[in-house]
């Protein structure tokens, strides 16, 4: 299936798209997971919004100084492990 970029799609089009539920896509747009509108009684959502769930805005996770205790780690990759971590040490 094709996800237009302009075109507007309800919960249950969605939910077959991302290959969910419509309750568990209804629950993630409450909780702001998903970006959509609500109109009347139903939410809508964009397909530009559909396909931005998938799009990677970096291609390398940002790097940010992690602190755990009183132990200084620098910074790292925020995809490793605390077992990594320390392993590398």
């Amino acid at each position: 299936m094709e996800i237009q970029e302009r075109a507007v799609y309800t919960t249950s089009e969605a939910a077959r798209i991302l290959k969910l539920s419509p309750v568990t896509v209804e629950r993630k747009i409450r909780r702001g997971e998903i970006p959509a509108s609500k109109i009347g009684r139903e939410y809508r959502l964009l397909g530009n919004d559909i396909l931005g769930l998938f799009r990677w805005k970096d291609k390398e996770k940002k790097k940010e100084k992690i602190n755990f205790g009183i132990y200084d780690l620098g910074i790292i990759k925020g995809d490793l492990s605390r077992k990594e971590i320390y392993n590398e040490r």
